[in-house]
């Protein structure tokens, strides 16, 4: 009916405003949530039909850099602007060294891994689920550097305190 494709007509015209206010925001080194949510899956197994993801191409365009460069420096400044332990600093540093351990990246995964480990830890303790999921990060970069006994001290840290804050079931 008319009425539909009148809909679908504003709907893509608001994603595409909602594209072009995100690639400005990544251009001018901000990151918006949604992406920094969607960061692991932008870079790895992209939706290219996925707003997100057409918001980090033409944010990329826009500045001339590479998408993983764009996320770094939205990163650098968030964490300038923020603090480096605020919450959603330490969020966006753990994707972005998953980011990196995927790309064989790893003494670059493993220093931004290791930060965002020891950081997080301070201010939410040793047992939050946020905590253990920067741990279980650092973990598999260490596996992947063939660390075996550090990522497995580490790892079985994790597992013990996973018990301790989740119960057994949660293993």
């Amino acid at each position: 009916t008319v009425k539909a494709a009148l809909l679908a007509i504003e709907r893509k015209a608001q994603q595409a405003a909602q594209i072009e206010a995100w690639a400005t925001e990544l251009a001018a080194g901000t990151c918006p949530a949604p992406i920094t949510e969607q960061l692991y899956k932008i870079l790895f197994r992209p939706d290219k039909n996925a707003p997100e993801y057409k918001a980090v191409v033409e944010g990329s365009k826009a500045s001339q850099k590479a998408p993983l460069a764009l996320l770094q420096d939205a990163w650098s400044i968030r964490r300038r602007v923020q603090g480096p332990t605020h919450h959603d600093t330490l969020r966006s540093a753990d994707l972005l060294a998953a980011a990196l351990y995927e790309m064989d990246r790893l003494p670059e995964a493993e220093a931004l891994g290791r930060e965002t480990w020891n950081a997080v830890r301070k201010p939410a303790g040793q047992n939050t689920s946020y905590t253990l999921e920067a741990a279980s990060t650092l973990s598999q970069i260490l596996t992947k550097m063939n660390r075996l006994s550090e990522a497995e001290s580490l790892e079985r840290q994790v597992w013990q305190e996973r018990i301790s804050l989740f119960g057994e079931q949660s293993i």
